[in-house]
């Protein structure tokens, strides 16, 4: 079982010299003889071999060479703490972004899971108005496991069912175990990590730390309290309007002194806080209303709302009315599959 037998033979050909060379391709992948083996050639090993070889050559001994080294620019994962570490650390910045703006994805299925950390699926999916860690809009989500709150936990337990599809693909399950759970076991941690980063930048810290930590939470739960809208309350902490999103104007007041304090440190917040609070999102009783128009063949309302959300965090005073919570009589309660 020793060697990989990743050598394809092209062809001969006659030097100049009259003399026969064989030409060979070397790691292109598997052949009949690579056994178990990817038949990949790693970069590292391969530049080895050149510079060896050539070495060998000028030192006037006989020796194969190489024409040319080939960089394919493919990721080949070998390592059974390669691909679902770089999967789970996707994962925890997808999910820590769609909670740092309010999105909540409504069917997060393992099906419904890319392992490239991208968003896929907008079935049932919608953006927050009033802040509530338990808000659900699916309409088959009835007992709210992918609450807005629980995408988080939901995202732990998808990549604990991908460890668990990857093991027996492995060539020592019991080490792979041992490697995957650790891996899983520790992805909570990452996400408050990167939840932390997420948020912090939200209040204008460059890098919160975990002493910010309390500061933020402090905030939402005010906010939840308070029944403030998600998206215009980090928005107003530019302009100083972030308190009029609160019923009880005093919780954010009482909040207000300690966030002043911290971010007297940083260089420069409000160009963190623009950089982080979308001025617009797709609020759910703006892309109803859309839905109609377009139905009843006036696509004007889709357009316009296709061009302001192009530019989330530019301020578009024309554009005003998008940024207003929905009235009570425009309230989305429920989304639907679909798409």
């Amino acid at each position: 079982q020793l060697g990989d037998g990743r050598a394809l033979l092209l062809g001969e050909v006659i030097d100049r010299n009259g003399q026969r060379r064989d030409i060979q391709l070397k790691g292109s992948g598997p052949t009949p003889y690579s056994r178990m083996g990817d038949g990949r050639a790693w970069l590292g090993p391969v530049l080895r071999e050149y510079v060896v070889s050539e070495a060998m050559h000028a030192l006037g001994l006989p020796t194969t060479r190489a024409l040319a080294a080939v960089e394919t620019g493919e990721q080949v994962y070998r390592e059974a703490g390669g691909l679902p570490g770089e999967v789970i650390r996707a994962q925890a910045r997808l999910v820590a972004g769609w909670l740092s703006i309010g999105f909540i994805h409504g069917v997060m299925n393992t099906d419904n899971t890319a392992i490239s950390g991208e968003t896929i699926d907008y079935g049932p999916c919608a953006f927050m108005d009033t802040y509530h860690p338990q808000t659900v809009f699916s309409s088959i989500d009835a007992r709210g496991r992918y609450a807005y709150d629980n995408q988080a936990h939901v995202i732990v337990w998808n990549m604990a069912q991908l460890a668990t599809a990857l093991v027996p693909l492995m060539p020592d399950q019991d080490e792979a175990i041992e490697d995957f759970t650790a891996l899983v076991h520790a992805m909570p941690d990452q996400i408050e990590v990167e939840w932390r980063r997420a948020f912090g930048r939200k209040i204008g810290l460059a890098e919160a730390t975990a002493q910010d930590a309390p500061l933020i939470a402090d905030l939402l739960a005010r906010m939840a309290e308070g029944r403030a809208d998600f998206t215009n309350t980090f928005r107003g902490l530019i302009d100083g309007t972030a308190r009029d999103q609160f019923l009880d104007r005093a919780t954010f007041d009482t909040w207000e002194p300690l966030w002043r304090a911290r971010i007297a440190q940083e260089a420069d917040p409000e160009a963190v806080m623009r950089a982080a609070n979308p001025a617009f999102i797709p609020r759910n009783h703006r892309v109803e209303q859309m839905i109609e128009a377009a139905v009843a063949g006036d696509y004007a309302p889709f357009e316009r709302l296709l061009d302001v959300l192009a530019r989330p965090y530019i301020d578009q005073p024309d554009a005003a009315d998008l940024k207003r919570p929905p009235t009570p009589s425009e309230v989305v309660e429920n989304t639907f599959c679909g798409t």
